[in-house]
């Protein structure tokens, strides 16, 4: 924390396990990746050395601090090669390990028996209680529904993660987030919203004592080092809890802010209907990991929503019920898209798809984009009969290089985004550690666009009027889309596969 002088107010800096990873850091050697070439299986870093790809012998060298990227031992060149690019992370894996090893000693203190433990051998716990039980915070820990103009975790968090979260405004020059200040702070919300996860607002009084636990969190300038544990718990703690709720504020403010999403989300309010959107992909571990918070899409619209969660990884105990969260009426349906019933109503405003993996060799999206496609260019495209407005479809990756690549591939299903990716405010702050290229460090759903169907338009007659510039201007994409392809080939592979 950086210290203020006297009756001002204190400036506080982004804890490092909440920054913004810079990305591709990870920087393989001609040796190292003629190596990964022939055995795509190794994970630079992990399995094999970070900068060569060797094989790691019996007592590899790792970072000393970070203990979390290994190294050929036979000599200190790779170590020393890599330290640049090392450097860029090295503080945020240690930050992500001490963190872990917290959270180990909490779990062991919490395994100790005790009187009110529940009785063993009543089985696991289903998928429905998981996704009501991800939290259960007090009033004090309600995070607030999203207010346009001021984006971002700093204005919905509770504010006793101002200290290790802070809002532009107060944090300090040398913070290196490079998020534009504003001015004007948030202002409490009094139109009886609600909030996630219990769907009930703090009010006046719960926002004072919140400053007071603000108060009391807030660390003396000598105790702001990254490895005081109590600014690690709550850095650990808010990055959890976003990693659950970044998917129903990404889609609140994707139909707040993304052009495409903003223009359905009028004409649904124009037809005066319930907001009808699909998310695509559900999971347990993500999207269905806190039904509540969905709630807070119909708080920032202050209408009623319809959501369809589908999925073949949808849980069998949700699978094809129905349930109601305050003003969001949801449906299950443990199925891919393209496999839904003809009865199943009106083709939706919104597709949403968060970190679907359209390049992934694992996944087979094929069927479901061309489905949509064939969706939009229906009649009742746009969710209302008769109307001619088409659906859009908005997609978070966790990279720009992995919202480059599938952008380049949806296009080829006719889907063109109305606006280049952008980073997402509501992007989970939890880092993850890549399993193939250990430097390289990423967070889920923090890039965001927003896509339209449209029809491939014909190709010009060759030769004529202006036939010479547009040949020259598609022979010039190509050769920018091959030039692309040569320089990014091993980077992408590898993600591909992560």
């Amino acid at each position: 924390m950086k210290r203020a002088a006297a009756g001002s107010v204190p400036h506080y800096r982004v804890h490092p396990l909440l920054r913004a990873p810079a990305e591709a850091v990870h920087q393989l050697s001609d040796i190292g990746e003629a190596r990964v070439e022939d055995d795509p299986e190794l994970a630079p870093g992990h399995d094999a050395c970070a900068v060569c790809a060797g094989p790691l012998d019996d007592n590899p060298a790792a970072c000393p601090l970070c203990e979390s990227v290994r190294y050929c031992s036979k000599t200190t060149a790779c170590k020393t090669q890599d330290a640049p690019s090392h450097a860029a992370v090295c503080s945020a894996l240690r930050c992500m390990r001490q963190a872990d090893r917290l959270t180990e000693l909490e779990q062991k203190e919490s395994a100790e028996p005790s009187a009110d433990a529940a009785p063993s051998g009543e089985g696991a716990v289903s998928s429905r209680a998981q996704t009501q039980a991800v939290s259960a915070p007090s009033e004090l820990e309600q995070f607030r529904p999203p207010v346009r103009s001021q984006d971002g975790w700093q204005y919905v968090a509770p504010d006793k993660f101002l200290c290790v979260y802070p809002r532009p405004e107060a944090q300090g020059e040398d913070d290196g987030e490079g998020q534009p200040a504003r001015k004007r702070a948030r202002k409490p919300d009094s139109s009886g919203a609600p909030s996630t996860s219990q769907g009930a607002t703090a009010g006046r009084g719960a926002r004072a004592a919140g400053t007071a636990a603000l108060g009391s969190a807030a660390l003396l300038p000598d105790q702001a080092d990254a490895d005081n544990d109590a600014q690690l718990q709550l850095a650990s703690e808010l990055a959890e809890r976003t990693a659950v709720l970044s998917y129903a504020y990404t889609a609140a403010y994707a139909l707040q802010s993304l052009p495409a999403a903003r223009g359905a989300a009028r004409r649904a309010e124009s037809g005066n209907r319930p907001l009808e959107l699909v998310v695509l992909g559900a999971a347990a571990d993500a999207e269905l990991g806190d039904l509540d918070s969905w709630q807070v899409v119909a708080a920032a619209l202050n209408r009623d929503v319809r959501i369809k969660f589908v999925g073949p990884e949808v849980p069998e105990d949700l699978a094809d019920t129905e349930e109601q969260r305050g003003r969001v009426s949801m449906r299950f349906l443990q199925r891919t898209y393209e496999a839904r019933s003809p009865q199943s109503g009106a083709t939706p405003d919104i597709y949403f798809a968060f970190n679907p993996g359209f390049t992934c060799p694992d996944y087979e999206w094929s069927d479901t984009v061309k489905g949509l496609a064939r969706a939009a260019r229906s009649p009742s495209g746009g969710g209302t009969s008769g109307s001619s407005a088409r659906p859009c479809l908005v997609v978070a990756t966790n990279t720009s290089m992995e919202a480059q690549m599938e952008a380049e591939w949806l296009e080829e299903y006719g889907w063109r985004a109305d606006a280049p990716s952008a980073t997402n405010p509501y992007t989970s702050l939890k880092l993850i550690q890549s399993g193939t290229l250990a430097n390289d460090l990423y967070r889920k759903n923090a890039w965001l666009v927003a896509y339209e169907h449209r029809e491939p338009q014909p190709r010009p007659a060759r030769g004529g009027r202006g036939g010479g510039r547009r040949n020259a201007k598609a022979a010039a994409k190509r050769a920018a889309k091959a030039l692309f392809n040569a320089m990014v080939a091993p980077v992408a592979r590898l993600l591909r596969k992560r």
